[in-house]
């Protein structure tokens, strides 16, 4: 997951092998010899609209979260410097992290969050 991350936080815009690795690494295989369809846990999604792209779509970014993370709050803000994600599970901040696009971010989030999920590490609290 680190090389996923490190390649996030450098992402500008539409990527095809860093949204497929993304992909990938969340569980999503092709769906047989179609370049264009994934599949994973019998449910299908079509590549080609904006949405399936990781890189440029916040909604299949936001899906993924709520699935990967139930339970959990994201705090996302616009700022300046480019978008900010922060990770709230209970009354601790997870995690904050920023990118230079704001599905970047929320990936990168969801990332680390999932890498260090079960050690217990709070990344700091809250604010």
């Amino acid at each position: 997951m680190t090389d996923i991350i490190t390649r996030l936080e450098g992402a500008e815009g539409a990527d095809r092998e860093l949204a497929e690795a993304v992909l990938v690494a969340l569980g999503w295989e092709r769906e047989g010899d179609s370049a264009l369809r994934w599949v994973r846990n019998g449910i299908r999604i079509r590549e080609g609209a904006a949405i399936l792209d990781p890189i440029t779509g916040p909604g299949l970014c936001l899906a993924l979260v709520s699935e990967k993370l139930p339970g959990s709050e994201l705090d996302v803000r616009i700022r300046s410097g480019g978008p900010s994600v922060a990770w709230y599970v209970g009354d601790h901040t997870w995690s904050i992290h920023e990118a230079k696009t704001l599905p970047a971010a929320i990936l990168i989030a969801l990332f680390k969050a999932l890498s260090t999920e079960g050690d217990g590490q709070d990344q700091g609290g809250k604010g």
